[in-house]
């Protein structure tokens, strides 16, 4: 039987070498991966910028992180689809917290369509936030990491780049494979300068906003497909997020790490 997350020993959250890292997260005001990334920074003695979209969500969820680690954890307000607004964030945050160590690129968003009936404004939307978003958060952040010849960048992708399943998210796998490509072509480009840049591709990891998109049948039933007969934990896909961000990773470059307990293997 499954020992729930919340029920394991943090010992392995804290194993990885982040200490007094600044470490910046997109899309972790809300639950799922990003929010579990915080808690895992957080908790393993990291400073946290914790990012959203979102002006009321962002910094209460900083401000529950904080009391509920003792940790330093800072908000800020970012749509990674908005040039500007990647800008003046990534501006505060450095003001704020000082050089970042570590950027987890987490932000995403998709909408159900099949192809031919997909809008034109509905694929720039979901391109913009997964795809667009996280080169605009990487252009803003990689420059300061190059020169000080240090750092690590973590994008969250998905299985689906790879499985491409028929469920209305076309826009969304090919978004997913598309970060997969930057990933490792910045990859290609920081490795000279020290700075590492990595992908973390989860299987199937549930939150009320998956089954409100696809229904509670669906979550069962992709559930059972994985090898291990159930889906993620935001907490087992931070798991390796946490271990990328950390000095424990300084020889993988240019990787995604699959974390899908068998719903796909990636050789």
């Amino acid at each position: 039987m499954h020992t729930p997350h919340h029920e394991r020993n943090h010992a392995m959250s804290h194993s990885g070498d982040v200490q007094g890292k600044k470490v910046l997260i997109t899309g972790a005001a809300g639950p799922g991966i990003g929010a579990a990334c915080a808690r895992l920074f957080a908790e393993a003695g990291a400073t946290v910028v914790l990012t959203d979209r979102s002006e009321t969500r962002t910094p209460a969820a900083a401000r529950d992180l904080a009391a509920a680690t003792g940790a330093t954890v800072v908000p800020a307000v970012i749509d990674v689809g908005r040039e500007e607004s990647v800008r003046v964030g990534v501006a505060a945050a450095v003001e704020a917290v000082g050089p970042l160590d570590v950027l987890v690129n987490n932000a995403a968003f998709t909408d159900l369509s099949p192809l031919v009936e997909t809008s034109t404004r509905s694929w720039e939307k979901v391109l913009n936030v997964c795809l667009t978003g996280t080169f605009f958060m990487m252009r803003a952040c990689l420059p300061a990491m190059i020169e000080r010849r240090a750092g690590s960048v973590i994008n969250i992708a998905s299985v689906n780049a790879w499985t491409g399943p028929a469920d209305g998210t076309a826009s969304y796998s090919a978004a997913k494979a598309g970060v997969l490509g930057l990933t490792r072509a910045a990859a290609s480009e920081c490795g000279p300068h020290n700075v590492r840049i990595n992908a973390v591709a989860p299987g199937f990891v549930p939150n009320p906003g998956i089954e409100s998109l696809f229904g509670s049948d669906y979550v069962r039933e992709t559930s059972q497909k994985a090898a291990l007969r159930r889906a993620a934990t935001p907490e087992e896909i931070a798991e390796a997020v946490l271990f990328l961000g950390s000095d424990r990773s300084s020889y993988v470059t240019g990787e995604a790490i699959c974390v899908a307990g068998g719903l796909y293997y990636h050789a």
